[in-house]
């Protein structure tokens, strides 16, 4: 029996939006939950926790990808989804929405078993039921009204009614948001003795970091629509790694130690997701200076040059934090303006004076690089240098690209194009649906088993000619 209960594979989920943009609340989420352990699923709201468990129930049809429980693919006709929801089932964030007002208790916990049309006494499963989710003795509640119940009551039977059918997997929505302090400890502490005593798998979908510390065996990151972290959660929440686990992690009280970080904002429009790093606008890195300060610059594929600027206001525009403009005079800027240019043999242009308009595809991305390595950089990300250049155009950013190099600089080159690939890098990481699945020495690799480790898995349109590959860093 294999380890594990449940996949999501490559899962996109869509939603129409106004003026016919397309919101993409869940973007290529592949995610792994074993048997008999209890997966925190963390973020923001709006992230798309509650639309990715949603679609795990079912109850949302991807766009994209697979849902895979026990090594079946999940199919939505109603015969086999009503099977499978005997199997999986879900507690919702807000009891009182979940639970029928004109029912009893007894009636609410009895419904799924009627439903599944499950053999045995009745009566019995749902005493048994409402004991186990701490609710006794249960004839005190079974001809109860949820308007007669407290809140954490109220969750009590949503999780009876749940675990009344014995299933494999337990989603739960902010199953605690809603409750005070005292009763969100005693449904945590009723969650983890579901785990020990009866073996169930449970997804647990929070906002709250602290919540999952407490309770989680792993921590999946969530951010616009993608897992952006993932890993056991002691070693998650002792190194975290990306910088928006860091600033959720730092409001944790139990993080005494770590630098509060206020993130700034609310998350980008999923109709409008950014490019590049999908969190690069709250980034706190990257609005404190620290990646700048830690020698890494980016070279975006839309160039981040004003038209109407010269070649030396460009290398200086968006440095004012760093007091430059208000340090160095004129004929300094241009001097050090140069000098970066003649140092990367960029001799193309004919004036740093003029305006950046009036440039080639190839002098802009050549001025973008200088921008970047003029401030003691030790690490430059190039996205898509080549993408919109002709041949002679592409043969002089892949000549910087060497010098820089060769001159002690880290360089990522992040590409679709194969052979820019191979002209310049030393090792080769080849990405699939966010996911590493090869790294290969050019010098001992060939352009076949590279395009292999793209497409494998990828249907072609015509045989023998891969699909459009996913980028590549190199």
């Amino acid at each position: 029996m294999s380890q594990v209960l449940l996949q999501t594979r490559g899962l996109h989920v869509r939603f129409p939006a106004r003026h016919g943009e397309t919101a993409r609340a869940v973007d290529g989420v592949d995610l792994e939950v074993r048997r008999g352990e209890v997966l925190a699923l963390v973020g923001e709201s709006g992230c798309g926790k509650t639309t990715l468990a949603r679609t795990i129930m079912g109850l949302e049809r991807p766009a994209e990808g697979q849902v895979v429980f026990d090594s079946e693919p999940l199919r939505y006709d109603g015969r086999f989804l009503r099977g499978y929801r005997g199997k999986v089932q879900m507690v919702f964030q807000d009891p009182m929405g979940s639970l029928n007002p004109r029912q009893t208790v007894y009636e609410a916990v009895a419904e799924g078993l009627r439903i599944q049309k499950l053999p045995g006494d009745e009566a019995v499963r749902v005493s048994e039921a409402l004991a186990r989710a701490g609710l006794r003795p249960p004839e005190r509640f079974v001809q109860r009204y949820p308007y007669e119940l407290s809140g954490g009551q109220r969750q009590r039977v949503v999780i009876a009614g749940a675990m009344a059918l014995g299933p494999s997997l337990l989603v739960a929505d902010e199953p605690v948001s809603s409750l005070d302090a005292s009763v969100r400890g005693e449904i945590l502490k009723l969650m983890l003795e579901l785990v020990h005593e009866s073996g169930v798998t449970i997804v647990v979908v929070t906002h709250d970091l602290g919540l999952a510390w407490n309770i989680a065996d792993r921590i999946a990151v969530m951010y616009l629509g993608r897992i952006v972290e993932e890993g056991p959660t002691e070693e998650l929440l002792s190194n975290p790694r990306h910088p928006y686990t860091r600033a959720l992690l730092s409001v944790v009280p139990e993080a005494e130690e770590m630098e509060q970080q206020i993130l700034q904002g609310e998350a980008p429009d999923p109709t409008r997701i950014p490019l590049g790093c999908r969190f690069h606008p709250r980034c706190p890195l990257l609005a404190s200076g620290e990646a700048a300060r830690l020698g890494i610059e980016v070279v975006y594929q839309d160039l981040a040059l004003c038209d109407n600027l010269d070649v030396v206001q460009n290398m200086y525009l968006g440095r004012e934090e760093r007091n430059w403009m208000f340090v160095l005079k004129e004929p300094v800027m241009e001097q050090r303006t140069a000098k970066t240019l003649g140092s990367l043999a960029v001799t193309t242009i004919r004036s740093i004076r003029q305006p950046v308009a009036s440039l080639s595809g190839g002098q802009r991305q050549s001025v973008a690089v200088a921008k970047a390595v003029q401030w003691n950089s030790r690490l430059v990300i190039l996205d898509e240098p080549t993408a919109a250049l002709g041949v002679a155009q592409t043969a002089q950013v892949l000549e910087l690209v060497k010098r820089l190099a060769s001159q002690g600089l880290a360089v990522v080159l992040i590409s679709h194009n194969l052979h820019d690939i191979f002209e310049v890098a030393t090792r080769i990481t080849v990405l699939r649906l966010g996911r590493d699945v090869g790294v290969y020495e050019r010098d001992k690799t060939t352009q076949q088993e590279v395009v292999h480790a793209i497409t494998a898995g990828i249907p072609t349109k015509v045989a023998g000619i891969p699909a459009t590959a996913p980028e590549l860093a190199s």
